[in-house]
């Protein structure tokens, strides 16, 4: 009797604070769905970065992309094994039934993560493509400004989720993303209807260039 409560010594068990990667909410369930719409191949770009958010969010970004790999000592084996299948099983969850049979005996939450990376980014130079065939082809028309800037902003955020390129913070980095601003810019100038010509001249004149969120406010204010 004395055996099995030196066992129970407090001092033994170790809890996990909320910020630790191993710890598991009472809410996390294997069986969830984190987010919508499910990856179905042509949308991982909008998946990877809707999925790497939801993990984040639940510091299990870890499990994926490698900086917590699985551990030698036997005491955080166990925690590790809970953990990685439950992220296993999130991403088994957000995945079309077609692609879950393909991934379901893999052995790790990353290798799942890999395989699909591997397997769908070699498609995002078709998808790239229709993404800046639909900005081209997209205008006002009878729309709000407001209808107009918010289909143009998702498909340039959808875009910038398919970039390959890392984040720069040096001259030539800021150089560049002043450039996409104005490119961004000039195709929701492009769009616009027609009585905004006026708004349009006066703001290609405009020097420094305004950035989008600039012109969508001087254009709203045009339209009231």
């Amino acid at each position: 009797m004395a055996d099995k409560e030196k066992d129970k010594d407090p001092s033994s068990i170790v809890v996990l604070g909320s910020d630790d990667p191993y710890f598991i909410h009472h809410s996390d369930n294997p069986t969830a769905v984190l987010v919508s719409p499910l990856l179905s191949g042509d949308n991982y770009g909008t998946w990877l970065r809707a999925m790497t958010m939801a993990l984040r969010a639940k510091n299990k970004l870890g499990f994926v992309d490698g900086s917590i790999e699985e551990p030698k000592e036997t005491t955080q084996l166990r925690q590790w094994e809970r953990c990685n299948d439950l992220v296993s099983s999130w991403i088994l969850n957000s995945t079309e039934s077609e692609i879950r049979v393909s991934i379901l005996y893999a052995q790790t939450a990353r290798e799942i993560w890999i395989d699909l990376r591997d397997r769908f980014t070699q498609t995002n130079a078709p998808k790239i493509y229709q993404l800046k065939q639909s900005i081209a082809n997209t205008t006002q028309e009878d729309s709000s400004v407001s209808t107009y800037f918010t289909k143009m902003k998702a498909l340039w955020d959808e875009l910038n989720s398919l970039s390959t390129l890392l984040p720069c913070t040096c001259g030539h980095g800021k150089a560049n993303a002043a450039l996409q601003q104005q490119d961004r810019g000039m195709e929701f100038l492009q769009g616009l209807h027609g009585h905004y010509s006026g708004l349009r001249s006066q703001i290609l004149l405009m020097d420094p260039f305004p950035n989008t969120t600039k012109i969508y406010a001087l254009v709203r204010q045009e339209e009231k």
